[in-house]
């Protein structure tokens, strides 16, 4: 036992090995997709400065009216601050995005080293009852590693949202790194840094829950399937077998999403920046208020034009339709997840 422990605690210190190309690559792609996720904070944050436009469904035969996607957001930013000015907040973001990733790697490899919380992964092989028994100690050990990666790089997070808030009113409190960090301590105390970390935390664990039982469940239901009929659709089952975690994702992301956006408007909540004023004291209100408004998809797609005033698709509707499709191969075949 205490060399299968061993074992598995080498393995978690290779997974977390630390090089300076990951750090580059973590840094270039940060960098790259910053001004999408500039476009996403701001609309996270309800700013919406371009006016609206009337355009065709996807039947192609009725209109509806529309706000523009991030390209046309980008445009209006750019008109703004120029080419430079949609990397607003990029410096405190990719401080965050590396002190959550080592952080993460850290706490991963002392919960397996110290706590002896080092999980197996859970096969297609296992009973229900073995395998969901090792789906909940793997969701236990990444609960805690990255809550406490997320805590730990929550501060800089915050000075990132509220960097890039600052265009909305054109404010310059949160400007540089140093003055940001002063501004928090002066106007909030300690507090302020942690503005809306509750519901970022519970949107993580949730996450990972849903991500790691939904994924455990459809390779277990997949390889439950009668030989013939995988034999009949190989391709297929092939496919949905290599990409359950990522289906997973999709399908968990529709119900996490709320609390990810709650966490965004909370963040600027107590600052002194004008977005801010007349907003919540609490998140539980904040969602509430959003689910009422149906707003709280707000944000989820930004690549094309946004529907206006119109309630986003569940993006479990996906996954039902695709195992729905699935159960339709054959009656020998039923995902039921």
């Amino acid at each position: 036992m205490s060399e299968e422990l061993q074992n598995n605690n080498n393995n978690v210190e290779k997974k977390n090995e630390l090089t300076l190309k990951s750090v580059v690559v973590d840094c270039a792609t940060g960098a790259a997709t910053h001004p999408i996720t500039y476009v996403k904070t701001l609309i996270q944050l309800g700013h919406e400065p371009l006016p609206t436009y009337q355009g065709r469904k996807w039947t192609y035969v009725h209109k509806a009216t529309y706000l523009p996607g991030a390209l046309g957001y980008a445009k209006h930013i750019v008109t703004q601050d120029g080419v430079f000015g949609l990397f607003r907040g990029l410096t405190p973001r990719l401080g965050s995005s590396l002190t959550f990733n080592l952080a993460s790697r850290y706490f991963d490899e002392q919960l397996a080293k110290h706590a002896k919380i080092c999980p197996e992964e859970a096969s297609v092989e296992d009973t229900w009852e073995d395998g969901l028994k090792k789906t909940a100690q793997k969701i236990a050990h990444k609960s805690l590693a990255e809550s406490a990666a997320v805590i730990v790089s929550y501060p800089l997070n915050v000075l990132a949202i509220r960097s890039m808030a600052q265009f909305i009113s054109r404010e310059d409190a949160y400007e540089s790194l140093i003055g940001g960090i002063l501004e928090i301590k002066d106007e909030e105390g300690w507090k302020g840094f942690f503005a809306g970390l509750i519901p970022k935390l519970v949107g993580v664990v949730l996450g990972i829950a849903l991500i790691e039982t939904t994924s455990f469940c459809l390779r277990k239901q997949i390889n439950s399937v009668d030989d013939e009929v995988k034999t009949e659709n190989k391709d297929l089952f092939n496919l949905l077998d290599q990409h359950a975690s990522l289906l997973a994702g999709v399908i968990a992301n529709g119900f996490t999403y709320p609390f990810a956006l709650t966490s965004t408007i909370m963040a600027v909540n107590g600052s002194r920046l004008n977005c801010a004023k007349g907003g919540h004291t609490e998140w539980m209100k904040c969602l509430s208020e959003l689910k009422a408004l149906k707003e709280h998809q707000r944000g989820s797609t930004i690549f094309f034009g946004r529907k206006y005033k119109e309630a986003a698709l569940k993006v479990a509707a996906f996954a039902f339709c695709l195992a729905e499709s699935v159960n339709g191969v054959s009656e020998k075949c039923v995902i039921n997840c």
